[in-house]
């Protein structure tokens, strides 16, 4: 995950949703964050392939102001689009399952859990309330 995609707003996050390192910090540490939150601390999402963290991308567009993934990011959202997903478009809650790798992936767009993102708590909990009940958890 590049710097400049951290420095709009995007944080990286764990399984419990607690940002683990400084939004700002180089690649190579980055990476190597990564690395020890999923395999030292096992703190990772379990994908069925490996562990993994979240790149948590609501507060983009609200800092920016609109228009700011398709200027600053059009890399990232062509990505996304050649799965048939317009990361502009979906909404807190939304999903979109695209085919990757041969397998069905679900991309969930969900509130962050951090308090620093401007909802009450009751209403993140009923997004993720939702995305458990998809997800049969």
């Amino acid at each position: 995950v590049t710097e400049k995609v951290r420095s709009l707003g995007a944080k990286l996050v764990n399984r419990d949703g607690k940002v683990f390192m400084h939004p700002l910090e180089t690649r190579d540490v980055a990476a190597a964050s990564i690395i020890r939150e999923c395999s030292d601390r096992d703190e990772g999402i379990d994908t069925g392939n490996g562990k993994a963290v979240w790149l948590d991308t609501p507060m983009i567009e609200k800092i920016g102001g609109e228009g700011t993934i398709e200027r600053r990011i059009p890399a990232m959202m062509r990505m996304f689009a050649s799965y048939g997903i317009d990361i502009r478009k979906m909404q807190m809650g939304d999903h979109r399952d695209f085919l990757f790798d041969g397998r069905t992936v679900s991309l969930y767009r969900q509130p962050s859990s951090s308090r620093a993102y401007p909802m009450q708590l009751e209403r993140k909990a009923a997004y993720y309330k939702n995305l458990f009940d998809d997800l049969g958890l």
